[in-house]
């Protein structure tokens, strides 16, 4: 919800998830449409209907040409069909293919990427798909990658990767910094502590934002300690959460002790190095 809340997806607007898993970033994104375009005394009454969408192609529009999800694992499509069949979208346009295979179509382009792909794999190079393969055989790599391929010049993206994409030292991670840094705007980095994906994994992540086309002239760093949830295999409801901190702060892109704006030429010094410690340091004294 948070990353979909700063994304912004509008009416009309094609969003994709190419490692959909069980389609949580399409019915939030679709959820979020429909709340721009429901009136006040429906929200007021808890109801997500989007009663000022008036005209029935808007609708078809809506339900039929606007979410796309890929994923290679068939149960994860099973859930995912359902999920959006639940949240509204009565013929889901969500698909079983493996996404940086050859037989997945790099040409459609898309207005918005959402997602959070599969971390910490390797891909046999002969299944690659031919426009990724210069990006090495890891999965978050060749995954950020596809990203950037079936983005449209103009469009966004906010998508979850592994820190190790932001600092690792071989050619393959230092080709995507580049990539995201002088041929996008890579615009916003939220860090995120290694404890949100527990019970599942406990790696370290982070969230990019950023445009297709242009390049980077500043970046706005946020270090998110807390998520609301604790950061054990319990992931009970705790008290500490940055979110609505930072949901407040990158409005105008405050600058705090847990936020920082850097410019390209501070990352080129750092040999295109964004690990968030070399930038903010939160550790305790």
């Amino acid at each position: 919800e948070m990353i979909v809340d700063i994304v912004k997806p509008q009416l009309g607007e094609a969003v994709c998830d190419p490692a959909c898993g069980t389609g949580g970033f399409l019915f939030n994104a679709y959820q979020y449409v429909l709340k721009q375009y429901t009136s006040k005394e429906n929200l007021k009454a808890g109801k997500l209907i989007g009663d000022k969408i008036t005209e029935k192609k808007h609708w078809n529009i809506l339900h039929n040409e606007t979410y796309f999800g890929f994923d290679s694992e068939p149960v994860m499509i099973r859930i995912a069909v359902l999920n959006m069949i639940l949240h509204g979208i009565s013929e889901p346009n969500i698909h079983r293919k493996n996404s940086l295979s050859k037989g997945f179509d790099q040409k459609k382009k898309y207005d918005i990427i959402l997602a959070n792909p599969p971390f910490a794999g390797a891909m046999n190079t002969s299944d690659v798909h031919d426009d990724l393969s210069d990006s090495g055989k890891k999965t978050e790599l060749l995954f950020c990658k596809l990203f950037y391929n079936i983005l449209d010049v103009g469009a966004r993206a906010g998508v979850i990767i592994p820190t190790g994409v932001l600092f690792g030292s071989s050619k393959a991670h230092l080709s995507l910094r580049k990539l995201l840094l002088e041929k996008c705007n890579l615009h916003t980095i939220v860090y995120l502590p290694s404890g949100v994906f527990k019970p599942y994994s406990g790696v370290s992540t982070a969230i990019l934002f950023f445009t297709k086309g242009g390049s980077t002239e500043k970046v706005w760093l946020y270090d998110l300690q807390h998520d609301g949830l604790s950061l054990d295999d319990k992931r009970d409801i705790v008290e500490e959460n940055d979110i609505p901190d930072l949901l407040k702060k990158i409005k105008k892109r405050e600058e705090s002790k847990q936020s920082i704006t850097i410019t390209l030429q501070d990352i080129k010094d750092n040999d295109y190095n964004l690990n968030v410690r070399r930038y903010i340091d939160n550790s305790e004294p």
